[in-house]
This record gives structure tokens, sequence and C-alpha cells, in this order.
């Protein structure tokens, strides 16, 4: 099973790889655009979650065939009012999780998830309310490392859970400008000595777009950047 946001392993040599990472995973994104789908390739199968409309989260895969993406499994949950800015998802221990943020309670973010295998869903699920949401500050994102998933939100907070259902505080801090929006994260698992880490991509208050990256259980960002909008093309 892969790490990270995207469910891809992202194996980068030393910072300048990580910083090169950040401005491909920055690509598709625009300074005060949101992610609304966030997929994982998990047992031979894409795994799409999408945010709805009026509420809701829907999940969905698809197969390969060689030259089509079928659809098998599709099903709507999640919470019943409509979910602020991106969402986050990441795959820990045989469930497909998606986080969300909402604006109901000051601020609530949810959890719901998948299990393939059992055909099972779970929640929607609250992990805290009173964490601030709105149009402008919004986004929920989730990141798995060192066997704990890590979901971020604006205002750099962030809450961490060993076992999927229970959730402790981990809030973050940025020495850039503080995230605003976030987007989206994934796992750095680097081929040299450098530690794994959890690369998080945001815009801030003035909808510059932003990558920082964490070592956790370190609070506190080891790096920075300001990515490139529009992005650069690499070729």
């Amino acid at each position: 099973m892969s790490e990270g946001g995207f469910g891809r392993e992202r194996r980068v040599f030393g910072w300048l790889g990580k910083a090169l990472c950040a401005g491909l995973l920055a690509l598709g994104f625009s300074a005060g655009a949101f992610a609304q789908l966030k997929c994982q390739y998990y047992e031979g199968y894409l795994w799409e979650w999408e945010v709805m409309q009026g509420g809701g989260i829907q999940c969905s895969d698809y197969a390969w065939d060689g030259t089509h993406l079928n659809e098998g499994f599709s099903d709507q949950w999640g919470p019943s009012t409509q979910v602020l800015g991106s969402a986050g998802a990441c795959v820990f221990q045989g469930k497909i999780y998606c986080f969300c943020l909402t604006a109901e309670d000051g601020g609530t973010l949810w959890w719901v998830a998948y299990n393939p295998d059992s055909d099972t869903e779970y929640g929607p699920t609250k992990i805290a309310t009173g964490i601030g949401a709105s149009a402008s500050q919004n986004g929920a994102v989730a990141a798995v490392i060192h066997d704990t998933i890590y979901v971020l939100v604006a205002g750099q907070k962030g809450f961490t859970s060993k076992d999927g259902k229970n959730f402790s505080t981990w809030n973050y801090t940025v020495s850039a400008n503080a995230p605003q929006q976030v987007l989206d994260a994934t796992t750095l698992l680097p081929a040299s000595d450098d530690p794994a880490s959890i690369l998080l991509v945001y815009n801030d208050a003035g909808g510059a777009l932003r990558a920082s990256v964490f070592t956790p259980p370190a609070t506190a960002s080891a790096h920075d950047f300001l990515l490139p909008w529009p992005s650069a093309n690499p070729y």
C-alpha cells in the first residue's frame, strides 16, 4: 500500500527533488481554485472521491481495460451540507478515507471511508467542530506517514490518528504566509537519507500558490516554497 494524498509514492532525491515535486503536484491548481476530485490507486482500481454540490461525497472505483476506465462501485454519502473547499483522501489500513470541512458549528471536520474488501461504508463521522471554515478559509487534506493519518486544514490546524477512528490535535506552523485554502497533501518518500515527510500545497491569504514540507512529529515546516503560477512547462 502506498502512502500519500494521491495514493502514489513519490521517491525524490533531496530537497531539490522535493521542490520539483511540489511544482508538479500543483499542476491543475490555480489561486483560489479547489480540487473537487481526489483519487487513489489501490488494489488494481482507481478510486475517486467527488465533492457534490449541495452536500455529500461520492465514491467511485474504475478499472482500466487497456482502452477505457470502467466504473464499478459508486455511492454517495457524507455530511448533508455543502463541503467547503477541497477534500482530502488517503488509503489507511485497508480503507479508503475522505476528509472534508463544512460550515456548521463554527467549522466541522468530517471523515468517511470505504472498505472494498468487505463492501462496508463508514461515516460520516465528526472529528472536530469550531475549527473555523468559510468561503475564504477552507479545505481539508490528508497524508499517511509512520502508520499515522495526518489531516491538515486552514488556519494551521491539524489532526492525527493511528487507528483511523480516534483523532488527536496536531496543529502545525509554516514560516511563510499561513494557509488560507489548503489544496492537497502527499507523502514524500526520499531515496536518500532524508526523512519521510509531508508536502502540503495551499493558497495563502493573498492568493499565492505555496507548498510547505513537514517531517512529523515536528509541527513546524522544514521548508517552504512559493510556487509559480501559471505553472511552468518542464519540457
